[in-house]
């Protein structure tokens, strides 16, 4: 009776370590649980990269993250904002932060090629930078979510386990690096936009970013003989006339 027992014993643990093999080999339970985890958790930080601006809530275009590229402390020296009429200041400010802004993106998109060659610029005083994602990396994380449902429950003396297939576990695994990826390009790109909008600022603080406009501004006044405005098309046309 001890040798049958011993037996009987062995057998089931041989058979339960077979069970454990064939489940490390296509991901255990616990393993599943925690691979899905991660993914939700990588889902939820790209949507909210998206949506500081809402542009993926409000377009088709899911895979598009918004950043803030306001400046609010873009102040001429003093004596500039003496000399200088206000529409003259915001005018120069307006089209230093194009030119700036054109030449920055391209330099992210040489840094990271992932970023689409369109980009936009949204918001009431376009104060958000949205890039596009055209490799659709949320959305394919998402899409992998939504179809990782096990391929068929195993019945053991255990009890029930959900079983994927190798195929299932190495597409999750992939979209859940690209994910990770992804994600750690989009927080070193906000810091290299809230780096490039403090030297925008500092750039305005400087007297030289104004000596152009201010050597222009005494032109026009010198030809026109008004109050420093710039002459329209329309008032050039009447002269004619």
């Amino acid at each position: 009776m001890a040798d049958g027992r011993w037996w009987a014993l062995g057998a089931v643990a041989a058979i339960a370590a077979a069970g454990a093999v064939r489940r490390s080999g296509r991901g255990s339970s616990a393993e599943m649980v925690y691979r899905r985890q991660e993914a939700e958790g990588l889902l939820v930080a790209l949507k909210q990269k998206r949506r500081h601006y809402g542009y993926g809530a409000s377009t088709d275009y899911k895979d598009a993250y918004a950043f803030d590229i306001k400046a609010h402390h873009a102040d001429p020296p003093p004596e500039v904002e003496k000399t200088l009429p206000y529409e003259w200041i915001a005018e120069n400010i307006s089209e230093y932060a194009t030119n700036d802004l054109e030449g920055f993106v391209e330099f992210l998109q040489e840094r990271y090629p992932w970023i689409g060659r369109e980009w936009d610029v949204k918001g009431a005083q376009g104060g958000w930078l949205v890039l596009f994602d055209p490799g659709r990396v949320l959305s394919e994380l998402e899409n992998a979510l939504d179809c990782f449902g096990p391929d068929h429950v195993r019945c053991s003396f255990r009890g029930q386990s959900p079983v994927h297939k190798k195929q299932t576990l190495e597409q999750i695994d992939k979209r859940v690096a690209e994910a990770k990826q992804r994600l750690a390009d989009l927080e070193a790109i906000g810091g290299l936009v809230r780096e490039a909008v403090r030297n925008f600022e500092k750039w305005i603080e400087e007297p030289q970013a104004w000596e152009y406009t201010l050597e222009r501004y005494e032109r026009v006044r010198e030809q026109e003989g008004d109050e420093g405005e710039v002459p329209h098309e329309e008032d050039e046309e009447d002269e004619d006339g």
